[in-house]
């Protein structure tokens, strides 16, 4: 036992003291960040320890350990302010549990407040930052960067697109398999079927978060195979953008073809600025070529196909608005009566109206809702979401410590009603505090990162590359939700923000190469 416990602090003095062995883990820990993410794992109650899942479990001690072992290749003008973040974070949680945890908050009974979740979520959004601090500590060189994004890419495309080929792969909303694959696409009339049943996510969790992370690679695998031109990283890139065309999700699919456009556009630029259009002739080749791909998929794509908005029911039919009194015990069972009687004309769905913002528990909203949907037409999902919250906010009088401290992560999803609309849904869960701690660093990064390059005077393409990934997973995280809050995602961004802080530090006194 002795002689397998000092093995044991002898590699770990190793692990210290080589940087380049912790990177290495680091490099097949997010190479391995696909695989975490199926939806096996998250559905399958027996694949689950306390409620937790077991890759969730792996991802957040992996982070502590690194984050730990990280401590060592600090800058130590920095230790200060490591510090008082951490202070500051903390201070934050224990004033957040305070407010959430009170019985003054009002909301239906199943928006129960639960401080283990609560915890554990908080944990799970900070410690992706360890990543940031090692990997901007670490020797990790340009090739070895875009070489795990461009895996990571490659397994993700393949994983959808293998899924798709034989109809094994799920929907991208809610549950089914793909009914018709990519061939059928372009020589079957497939406009009798719904248009999620073309959809493909292969055997990920949700389309939401492959979504924000095929944006994120997206841009990295398209600029390592246009400047070497190797097997892997063509097939990187194209399997990836056909991924995410087979993905069906506006995100990703016109997503790909906007990306690819802003790196022509950056191409020309550059080569402009700098007088080397010669030499960007060959890599103009191979983008245009894979934009062109990306336009013949998309024009018989999922997306294609998909129908935007819905219309009313027969608005004729609706009962007459009763005058009621909703402080009356009596007059607020004519206000239920009506409400059952007419919600379905608003094509509002069953399961909000009973389950996740019981009628009986707050009448007016509804009887808001329905004001709302005859001037603006069917309220749709993240609409309600959003409405939800805000009438949550309103019981509350909008208080200002629900305003700075949130109304809690578990309490909104405990409830059902966690809206996917990042930084909004945020701003209401943790609060302002809780949105400028948790999110704030990833975006501070960026803006950093950016007015770094600018102010050098010496823009390369792979800039442009990374202020278009995380551009595109911000906004995919602001127009589509569940992005920014969830490992899959933070992981790679945590990973691209490191290293290119990293870059801005080391690598911009030398001779841009663009």
């Amino acid at each position: 036992m002795k002689i397998y416990m000092k093995n044991i602090i002898e590699k770990t003095k190793i692990l210290i003291k080589e940087n380049s062995n912790l990177l290495g883990l680091l490099c097949l820990f997010i190479m391995m960040q696909p695989f975490f993410d199926t939806v096996q794992f998250f559905e399958n109650e027996k694949l689950t320890i306390f409620g937790f899942t077991i890759p969730t479990i792996i991802r957040c001690i992996f982070m502590f350990i690194l984050g730990i072992l990280s401590i060592k290749y600090i800058n130590k003008k920095h230790y200060k302010y490591i510090l008082i973040y951490i202070g500051v974070f903390i201070t934050y949680a224990v004033a957040h549990h305070i407010v959430c945890s009170s019985n003054r908050v009002i909301m239906p009974p199943s928006y129960n407040y639960s401080i283990t979740s609560e915890l554990f979520y908080i944990i799970r959004m900070f410690l992706p930052l360890a990543i940031i601090i090692f990997t901007k500590s670490s020797n990790i060189t340009k090739e070895k960067f875009l070489k795990v994004l461009t895996i990571s890419g490659a397994i993700i495309g393949t994983i959808i697109f293998v899924g798709n080929t034989f109809c094994i792969s799920y929907v991208s909303y809610g549950k089914g398999i793909t009914a018709v694959n990519w061939i059928q696409w372009f020589f079957s009339d497939v406009s009798q079927y719904d248009f999620n049943l073309l959809t493909s996510k292969g055997w990920f969790f949700m389309a939401n978060q492959v979504s924000g992370v095929m944006v994120l690679l997206f841009p990295f695998c398209v600029y390592a195979a246009i400047k070497h031109n190797s097997f892997i990283n063509i097939y990187g890139a194209i399997i990836l953008l056909i991924g995410m065309i087979m993905l069906g999700t506006r995100v990703a699919s016109f997503g790909a073809l906007l990306i690819l456009i802003s790196l022509i556009i950056g191409i020309i630029v550059l080569s402009m600025l700098y007088k080397h259009i010669k030499s960007r002739k060959k890599e103009l080749l191979t983008i245009s070529t894979i934009t062109i791909v990306a336009i013949v998929f998309l024009i018989f794509s999922p997306v294609a196909h998909r129908t935007y908005g819905y219309s009313l029911g027969d608005i004729n039919s609706l009962e007459e608005k009763p005058n009621i009194d909703f402080s009356n015990v009596e007059s607020l069972e004519e206000a239920y009566k009506y409400i059952e009687n007419n919600y379905e004309i608003f094509k509002i769905q069953k399961v909000y109206l009973y389950d996740l913002y019981n009628y009986k528990f707050d009448p007016k909203f509804w009887f808001d809702v329905f004001e709302h949907s005859i001037e603006n037409g069917v309220v749709e999902n993240r609409e309600m979401q959003r409405l939800i919250s805000s009438r949550i906010d309103t019981l509350n009088n909008s208080e200002l410590k629900y305003k700075l401290l949130g109304y809690s992560f578990s309490r909104m999803r405990n409830g059902q009603i966690y809206m996917e609309h990042d930084i909004l849904v945020q701003a209401y869960t943790m609060g302002y505090i809780g949105l400028i701690l948790l999110i704030g660093p990833y975006i501070a990064i960026i803006v950093v990162v950016v007015i770094r390059i600018l102010k050098s005077k010496k823009i390369r393409l792979i800039d442009i590359t990374f202020f278009l990934a995380t551009g595109a997973c911000i906004l995919s995280g602001i127009f589509a939700g569940h992005v920014l809050d969830e490992l899959f995602v933070t992981i790679y961004l945590g990973f691209i923000c490191g290293y290119f802080l990293k870059d801005i530090t080391n690598n911009r006194k030398t001779k841009v190469k663009t």
